[in-house]
């Protein structure tokens, strides 16, 4: 699920504890997609993964004081499937989890368009990072 902190979409998970908010450790672009193509049926994943300080979150929200570290390969149908770790304590400037799903850019893409149709507008191709969502950012690399 992803909660609005003023302009950011930060990303929390509900446990058998409660709410929880996902640790900016181990967060990456195949957690990202995950989330974002599979919790809120965006086709073609996140355009972007990023973090943000826990000081920095919108202060008329109480935030859970704790986040769990996520870690997925980009394949996975929900976050369940992923490696999800135990409660960890946050405060202060820990960073936390954010995502920003897939949005069709206006007009004709100007980087790369991936095989699933996807603009990358923030990735590059050829970095090691699945960007797309189907890897095909990563094939044909020298």
């Amino acid at each position: 699920k992803l909660v609005d902190s003023d302009a950011e979409k930060v990303v929390a998970i509900k446990t058998k504890l409660g709410k929880k908010l996902v640790c900016g450790k181990d967060w990456n672009m195949a957690a990202a997609n995950v989330i974002c193509r599979n919790s809120l049926k965006v086709d073609r994943g996140a355009e972007k993964a990023s973090k943000i300080t826990y000081e920095s979150l919108d202060e008329t929200i109480t935030w859970p004081n704790e986040c769990m570290r996520v870690r997925c390969m980009g394949y996975e149908l929900s976050l369940a499937e992923c490696t999800i770790y135990k409660p960890e304590p946050i405060a202060g400037n820990a960073e936390v989890a954010v995502a920003k799903c897939y949005e069709e850019p206006k007009g004709k893409c100007k980087k790369f368009v991936c095989a699933n149709g996807k603009c990358l507008l923030h990735g590059k191709p050829c970095n090691g990072i699945d960007d797309c969502g189907d890897n095909s950012d990563e094939m044909c690399c020298k």
